[in-house]
């Protein structure tokens, strides 16, 4: 007599694929740590193959590995001492990014103590050279000059005028860099340092920089005489003037058409066709010393302002006829005088002021995305590099990196006392700012350098649009 069991076959059951990992956010650098889990339920598992995501594999129970920057996933198949290999589908996803940088402070490549403080100037830089100006006179042979170029940390040539200088050098495509004095005096300066012509204005430049029409015409304002020159840049003779009804502290910006858009302590706003004559002006406030901003694709251009109230406006106008199409006015006491916007790739628009916050505004209808505190004020529009990131100082002398989203990028660090200057970021992602010494009355240029490579593709990443202060 036989028992029933003894011809009733044992099921082999295969195995069962399963791991887990560290992390599913990796740092670059940092190893990407597998922990087998697989089982079988009546033998042994003998053999992994683990397939990385990124063409490389290992035959290790429990391995580890390194990826470059990206996203990967990784599957598992095992085989256990009968031959059998898992059938269940088990796979992890990683991803891989930078190192976190908001603990590091940016790297001085290097910088250099300029003789004098400015009082509201900003760097402007072509081919690796950072052209300054600063409150330096020649009355006063202790402030040095007040024209420099400084390229690597070393003086390669500068200059000293009769007054003061309260604007921000400007350079032209070919390279020839404008600056002017209290005595209105305007310098052109070759790029090699050598005087190409002087003339002078007959009224005071102040905080108002040179901006430049496609075919080289400079438009400048001025103070008392209350008009914006065109100048022609092979003599600095005069082309046409605009009349306007109080000082000119501005700076202008010229759009694609080749419009002059420009606004007067009159209160008004004005857009001047490229012979000169009026296209339109509105009503926009008070008083503004800074550059506006244009976006063509929103056929909108930006103008940071105040009321009497010292409240800080943004307005965004309609280019073609100087419509509101909308205006912030959420800001008391932020003034938003000096500096101006800047817009990134998605239209968001940038603005910092004497509220101790730079702001990320919707371009769309001007609401308020996000708000980011400073120590102190801010005086300069932000600059943007590749990957979006704000670049900019406030007046207790901090610098800031500060990513799209609002958050810190890099840590803040302390430069001087003050930087009342806007950043110029380069093609190869170099940074310069200038700051402030009250104690020393001196000032530094710095170049500084991040993980960025160059400016963001933007319709107006900086002050005046790009590194040389061009304002088209």
């Amino acid at each position: 007599m036989t028992s029933c069991y003894d011809d009733e076959s044992i099921i082999d059951t295969k195995p069962v694929g399963a791991f887990k990992v560290n992390s599913d956010l990796i740092e670059l650098g940092s190893p990407a740590i597998f922990t087998d889990l697989s089982f079988d339920q009546n033998g042994e598992i003998v053999a992994w193959e683990w397939n990385f995501g990124d063409g490389n594999t290992s035959d290790e129970q429990s391995p580890t590995h390194i990826y470059d920057i990206g996203e990967y996933t990784i599957t598992l198949k095992v085989t256990d001492n009968a031959e059998n290999q898992n059938v269940n589908e088990f796979s992890k996803t990683v991803t891989v990014l930078e190192p976190s940088t908001a603990t590091k402070e940016p790297t001085v490549l290097w910088s250099y103590e300029v003789p004098f403080y400015s009082t509201h100037a900003s760097v402007a830089v072509n081919e690796g050279m950072a052209y300054v100006t600063t409150d330096g006179k020649s009355s006063d042979p202790t402030r040095g000059d007040n024209v420099l170029a400084i390229k690597g940390g070393d003086l390669v040539w500068s200059d000293l005028t009769d007054e003061v200088m309260r604007m921000s050098p400007s350079v032209d495509a070919n390279g020839t860099v404008y600056v002017g004095d209290y005595f209105a005096v305007f310098n052109a300066y070759l790029a090699d340092g050598s005087l190409k012509w002087s003339v002078d204005l007959g009224n005071r430049i102040q905080y108002s920089s040179p901006a430049f029409a496609e075919d080289g015409t400079i438009y400048l304002g001025m103070e008392n005489d209350d008009v914006l020159h065109a100048i022609y840049p092979d003599d600095g003779s005069i082309k046409w003037t605009f009349p306007v009804g109080h000082d000119i502290r501005a700076t202008p910006a010229v759009d694609a058409s080749g419009t002059i858009y420009v606004a007067s302590s009159d209160d008004y706003f004005y857009a001047i066709n490229p012979d000169g004559t009026e296209k339109w002006k509105v009503f926009y406030g008070d008083y503004t010393a800074g550059a506006p901003a244009i976006s063509e694709s929103k056929q909108a251009v930006y103008l940071s302002c105040k009321t009497s109230d010292d409240t800080g406006h943004l307005i965004a106008f309609n280019m073609a006829d100087g419509s509101i199409i909308w205006d912030n006015a959420s800001r008391p006491n932020a003034k938003l005088e000096q500096g101006g916007p800047s817009i990134a790739a998605d239209g968001t628009v940038y603005v910092g002021g004497e509220d101790n916050k730079m702001v990320a505004y919707n371009p769309n209808d001007g609401s308020i995305k996000w708000e980011y505190e400073t120590t102190g004020a801010i005086l300069a529009a932000p600059a943007l590099d590749n990957d979006g990131n704000l670049y900019f100082g406030d007046r207790a002398g901090y610098f800031y990196v500060v990513d799209p989203n609002g958050e810190n990028k890099w840590a803040k660090t302390q430069l001087d006392e003050e930087i009342n200057s806007s950043a110029a970021i380069d093609g190869n992602g170099v940074i310069y700012i200038l700051t402030r010494n009250n104690t020393d009355r001196k000032g530094k240029v710095y170049a500084l350098k991040t993980n960025a490579t160059g400016i963001m593709d933007s319709e107006w990443p900086m002050l005046s649009k790009d590194a040389k202060h061009t304002g088209r």
